[in-house]
């Protein structure tokens, strides 16, 4: 073969293969223009004068605040205080978290927070991680003083302890005279009288802690019955459909109680009384008293005397009845045929009534009222009546 023809041929082929690699690689993008050097050829930019960097401002920071010790550990706010007259739960507050807050556990095995004096039944609970409450098991005794304190070196979760101890104190319901009967002032009084006295607790020894003068003599009393009130109320309660709580688990028990007393002589008629119960007498369940006496004044009843006529009720009326006031309630039947009005009136038997009648208590506390017997019958308006009781009308 002719050289110059293979020579020609292997330029051929190199083209095609040169070619078919250009077709692959595809059309490539056009280069960005070459940045233009301050010493080299191309379009000139100006220059750019350069200013000083400026220095640094100064900053003045503040000293370091020396350390100083946290705080100790503080009682912020401790109750009851006082009398009590409800629910007895001391409950102290700490200014800091004292319990870290966990399982019944946990706090149950903690040593107790404070101390009861004298000793009170039941637990302490805290609320949260800074507040503690006791809890009492069982009745709280009345009339009883208890003191709580905190011992000092009680510590906080943050290592701070309390620096001094801290107590205070709180009393339960002393004795307390609620109500008594007859009521004070009352001025008919029997011979047998029997005098009934509601406390708001048992008591030691009321008998000896009450004097009974009538006349101006001493009479001693006996007490002839101690009743609790709620034990004679819950025995009335035959259909009762469900169980009492317990007591000891509520932690409250109504503890009123109703003394009766008797004179261990008959009292004289027409004198005054008085029944005065000292202020030394004290409750079963503490030592606290009653801490001042209290007196009530009282009269046994007297001769039956006529004291006041008046028409109706409340103000001069035409009509009547006409109302009798006496000194003592009079027997109905005895009254008839001992009763004269003038000018005569038909009186109406069968509506005629007696009663005791009152308006209220003077300034020492007697009763300002009379016993009264009405005689209804047929009154001629404007007419002037007299009336006249005959010997032998009963009281």
């Amino acid at each position: 073969m002719n050289p110059s023809l293979r020579r020609g041929r292997g330029t051929l082929l190199l083209a095609a293969l040169v070619g078919s690699a250009c077709a692959c690689e595809g059309p490539k993008p056009p280069r960005p223009p070459a940045a233009s050097s301050r010493s080299g050829g191309g379009a000139k930019h100006p220059d750019v004068p350069l200013t000083a960097v400026p220095a640094a401002p100064q900053v003045q920071a503040p000293p370091p605040e020396p350390k100083t010790e946290a705080a100790p550990l503080a009682v912020v706010v401790a109750r009851p205080t006082g009398e009590l007259f409800s629910e007895a739960r001391p409950t102290i507050t700490f200014s800091k978290p004292v319990m870290a807050v966990g399982t019944v556990e946990h706090e149950q095995a903690q040593a107790p927070v404070a101390s009861i004096t004298p000793p009170l039944a039941g637990e302490w609970k805290w609320l949260g991680s800074a507040s503690v409450e006791f809890v009492p098991k069982g009745l709280v005794p009345y009339a009883t003083t208890f003191q709580v304190q905190v011992a000092a070196g009680l510590v906080a979760l943050d290592g701070t302890k309390l620096a001094a101890p801290y107590s205070f104190s709180f009393t339960t319901p002393r004795p307390d005279l609620q109500g008594e009967v007859p009521s004070a002032g009352f001025r008919w009084l029997k011979p047998d009288a029997v005098f009934t006295l509601v406390i708001n607790q048992p008591v030691q020894e009321l008998a000896k802690h009450v004097r009974l003068v009538a006349g101006g003599k001493e009479i001693a009393v006996a007490v002839a019955a101690e009743v609790n009130i709620e034990d004679e109320r819950r025995a009335k309660e035959k259909e009762r459909r469900y169980a009492r709580e317990d007591d000891q688990r509520t932690g409250f028990r109504n503890r009123q109680t109703r003394y009766e007393l008797k004179p261990v002589s008959p009292l004289p008629l027409d004198v005054d009384v008085s029944l005065t119960v000292l202020g030394t007498l004290q409750g079963k369940e503490g030592a606290l008293s009653l801490g001042k006496d209290q007196v009530f004044p009282y009269r046994t009843y007297g001769a039956l005397r006529l004291e006041a006529v008046q028409a109706c009720s409340l103000a001069p009326c035409s009509y009547g009845p006409l109302l009798v006031r006496t000194t003592n309630r009079v027997d109905i039947a005895s009254l008839k045929r001992k009763v004269k009005v003038t000018p005569a009136v038909a009186i109406d038997w069968d509506r005629v009534e007696e009663a005791f009648g009152g308006y209220g208590f003077d300034e020492k506390g007697g009763w300002q009222g009379s016993p009264y017997f009405s005689l209804p019958g047929r009154y001629v308006p404007g007419t002037h009546y007299s009336l006249e009781l005959a010997a032998g009308v009963q009281d």
